[in-house]
């Protein structure tokens, strides 16, 4: 069995907003508080706990001769003096100074790593030039006419053939 208490507190949390809180008359649904109780309530325990406790007027204790809400005075804020407030800048700003340096620190060590990278790059392109694809063609024919025209045989007793073209496959225009 659910207690005043829990029952309380699970009205409490109902918001008058959400249609699925409440049945059309404007009461609690009891499958609503049951489940935010986490045991099965009565309508009966419901409103025994709350009369008047509807949709229009989440009221809790309210009985039948008094319609006013209670009201809750508020609690005042902790009063913290101005030293107090002054030594929490101060902190914080300790703290943004620390995070500045290793900010900077970590800006130059950035620089450092880019102009290492850039340098590997200008030396790796000086050391391995890239080859353009025409160099690569006049590289396989030159290949393919020196093997055309050397066989071993022919390089023993030093006859020299006469160069061979290959052949290379012409594109045909698209439609023709």
């Amino acid at each position: 069995m659910a207690t005043r208490k829990d029952i309380q507190e699970a009205l409490e949390l109902l918001d008058a907003s959400d249609d699925q809180h409440w049945t059309e008359d404007g009461m609690p649904r009891v499958d609503v508080v049951s489940s935010l109780v986490g045991k099965s309530v009565s309508r009966e325990e419901i409103t025994s706990i709350a009369p008047k406790f509807t949709r229009n007027k989440p009221i809790l204790g309210a009985d039948d001769t008094d319609d006013t809400p209670k009201v809750i005075e508020p609690v005042a804020p902790l009063a913290v003096s101005r030293d107090d407030y002054n030594a929490q800048i101060a902190a914080k700003s300790d703290e943004i100074t620390v995070a500045n340096a290793t900010l900077n620190e970590h800006k130059r060590r950035l620089q450092l790593l880019e102009a290492e990278r850039d340098a590997m790059i200008i030396k790796r392109d000086k050391l391995h030039k890239p080859i353009c694809h025409a160099d690569a063609i006049k590289a396989m024919v030159a290949a393919t006419k020196s093997a055309q025209n050397k066989t071993p045989m022919d390089a023993a007793l030093g006859i020299r053939r006469p160069a061979i073209r290959p052949q290379i496959p012409m594109l045909q225009p698209a439609g023709a």
